[in-house]
């Protein structure tokens, strides 16, 4: 096991969506800024219902009934929020969408985290627009390297105590280790990732596109203010194939 008992995920507990985002303010993604309003229309919002508990996660749309999260983020149901800035002031005809099926990576490992990917059906396409658009993903070839510029964003804590973003955050990151399944990103102090942050996207600028590069996985030590702590994610080119094969059982 890797790490097993230190690795963190990245969830947020919301009992009532509402109460927890009441009064929200400060920052959310560690030692992050607030997004231009709908500046990363392929962010999705996702609520994840299961026998422990309602959470939250990120994610991103790669396709226009398809979003690409953590499996870690699985739960009996998933509500999708897609084209939002502001969770309490969302509105809009792609609020809430019911994700009709679950696709996480078979070999998914709940206790190591290993294979942290899953790809979700959304019960109906949505209309793409200025605020809502995919993002490209990382295929098998596509290289990165140590010291590449990336950013995360999410509506996730900075802390083990703080709330989740009312609105959404991003920040500046630089990908520091490069394994076969995972990559570890990070600022050069404190920026990074944090709970509620789990699904979305590590974006990195390939050949001058946006394109998906990793999934917001786990972190370790538990301390969002850790400045060594690990942001790992899980490596989309390792995956690309599975994503291909997987995609074709979906109906477009």
């Amino acid at each position: 096991m890797k790490m097993g008992a230190m690795k963190t995920v990245y969830w947020s507990t919301i009992i009532n969506i509402c109460l927890a985002l009441s009064g929200v303010s400060g920052h959310r993604i560690v030692a992050g800024t607030v997004a231009a309003p709908h500046s990363r229309p392929y962010m999705v919002f996702l609520v994840s219902y299961t026998a422990n508990g309602t959470y939250m996660c990120g994610g991103s749309l790669i396709h226009e009934n398809v979003i690409m999260t953590a499996a870690h983020c699985n739960g009996k149901s998933i509500t999708a929020y897609v084209g939002i800035h502001s969770v309490s002031k969302a509105e809009g005809a792609n609020l809430g969408i019911h994700v009709t099926k679950h696709y996480p990576h078979p070999d998914f490992n709940d206790s190591t985290l290993d294979n942290d990917i899953m790809l979700l059906r959304l019960s109906r396409r949505v209309k793409l627009n200025k605020t809502v658009d995919l993002i490209p993903y990382a295929h098998s070839y596509t290289n990165v390297s140590v010291g590449t510029a990336c950013s995360v964003a999410g509506w996730g804590q900075t802390t083990n105590t703080s709330r989740v973003s009312d609105v959404l955050r991003v920040v500046s990151v630089k990908i520091r280790e490069i394994k076969p399944l995972e990559l570890n990103a990070r600022g050069n102090n404190r920026e990074g990732a944090c709970r509620g942050d789990s699904g979305g996207p590590l974006v990195c600028r390939i050949k001058k596109v946006n394109t998906a590069v990793g999934v917001v996985s786990w972190m370790s030590p538990d301390d969002c203010n850790d400045q060594k702590r690990l942001n790992m994610y899980t490596k989309v080119s390792a995956y690309y194939k599975w994503i291909i094969a997987t995609l074709k059982e979906i109906p477009q």
